[in-house]
């Protein structure tokens, strides 16, 4: 067979579909009895009080284009909900974007502040709107007396909870931080407020996947005594450059997680390629949170390591650019230089734990093997080079076990 012919083989057997996500459905035509008496209600925010302006005309549910949109018309909308006030306007699809389904019922809202309802309002109608839902417009209102936050910072989207993406609440709002000049100082100031005694990692790059709403905070600068966030130094409440790819995270110490040499290691991931437990996403806990391996300097060698941890025989390629999906949580380990005798990947030279210049879009991968790779059969005769990347392996399922061979993408002459 030739080689280009060999390679077309190759590629076909690893094309797969993705994932198409379902487009969001329209707005219910009938509204439950609350909101359709009210005729107007705040949809996607990070509260009741802030949200998507969505109205009831003309027994449907739609948006409001951000055209002349301001204060004014804000304050109708929060006293319509019954709140006392609006705290500040939003634009440009700020809550997420709708179906193109879902109509966009005014435009060009201009109010006086005396109207009860935001109906009442001048406005250009439906028909004659030049918007799309990238300007619909948004709110966020002053929460009622009897309501209260009993705390201003946050830890989400991690998997226990002393880990996770930052969040701060201003202006009846949960938003996020921009990981500009975000370090361990800023994470100890934020473990201390969350009632941790220390600080294990400060997480940068949206490590607990990006956030949405406000980044309130940017470029913080704490020294590292402070009781809150808040008394750090920062430009002002909403200013910044980022976007939420850029949201800061930590991982606080805890008594029940302190920083320690323990370490497991695990696969994950699938992203229509690995189909067993044999091959995945590389993924280490550490003081009890999981996170990732950068590819870079990702090789065989590392593979193997991982793939005898494992309890495998061999590993028959490593795979990086986050071949099997991207992960979430701490990049532990950037770097990774394994001569690929070590019995433990934290046994392989690296940049330090939590050192790293990566995201998750550079997640390293494995395909291992239960058969020594010297064992399977080489084709034509060709000699396989492991550090390679001209070859892939060609997995089946035969009698309950994922069976591997390595297939050639090229032949060298």
């Amino acid at each position: 067979m030739a080689s280009s012919e060999l390679c077309l083989f190759v590629v076909a057997v690893f094309t797969f579909s993705g994932f198409v996500y379902p487009s969001e459905p329209p707005i219910a035509s009938v509204a439950n009895g609350t909101d359709e008496k009210l005729g107007v209600r705040l949809r996607d925010g990070t509260t009741p009080e802030n949200g998507r302006v969505e109205v009831f005309k003309h027994g449907v549910w739609g948006t409001v284009c951000d055209d002349r949109w301001d204060m004014v018309d804000g304050a109708v909308v929060c006293r319509q909900l019954g709140y006392s006030a609006a705290i500040r306007v939003v634009k440009n699809g700020h809550y997420g974007s709708v179906s193109n389904d879902v109509p966009i019922l005014m435009d060009d809202v201009t109010c006086t502040g005396s109207e009860s309802r935001i109906q009442e309002c001048t406005h250009t109608n439906q028909k004659k709107t030049n918007c799309g839902h990238n300007e619909d417009a948004g709110v966020v209102c002053l929460p009622s007396t009897n309501t209260t936050v009993n705390e201003t910072v946050r830890l989400v989207e991690g998997d226990t909870d002393n880990a996770g993406r930052v969040e701060v609440f201003y202006a009846g709002e949960w938003g996020t931080i921009c990981d500009d000049n975000w370090d361990k100082k800023e994470a100890t100031v934020v473990c201390r407020q969350l009632g941790f005694p220390g600080v294990i990692l400060s997480t940068t790059a949206s490590a607990f996947g990006p956030g949405r709403g406000t980044i309130w905070m940017d470029n913080v600068a704490c020294t590292g005594i402070e009781t809150r966030i808040e008394d750090c130094q920062f430009p002002g409440w909403g200013m910044n450059n980022c976007g939420h790819s850029e949201d800061a995270g930590v991982i606080c110490r805890s008594s029940t997680t302190p920083f320690s040499s323990n370490v497991t290691v695990r696969l994950a991931g699938s992203a229509g390629h690995g189909t067993s437990s044999d091959s995945g996403r590389v993924e280490i806990q550490k003081s009890g949170v999981y996170g990732t391996v950068c590819d870079d300097n990702w090789d065989t060698n590392a593979a193997k390591v991982i793939c005898r941890q494992l309890g495998f025989a061999d590993a028959l390629v490593a795979v990086g650019k986050a071949f099997f999906g991207k992960g979430k949580g701490p990049v532990w380990l950037d770097n990774v230089a394994c001569t690929g005798d070590e019995s433990r990947i934290q046994d392989c030279k690296h940049a330090g734990w939590g050192l790293h210049n990566c995201g998750h879009g550079e997640d390293a991968g494995v395909f291992c093997t239960r058969t020594p790779v010297n064992k399977i059969q080489e084709p034509a005769g060709k000699k396989l080079q492991m550090h390679s990347p001209t070859f892939l392996p060609l997995c089946v399922y035969t009698n309950r076990q994922l069976e591997c061979t390595l297939v050639l993408t090229q032949v060298d002459n």
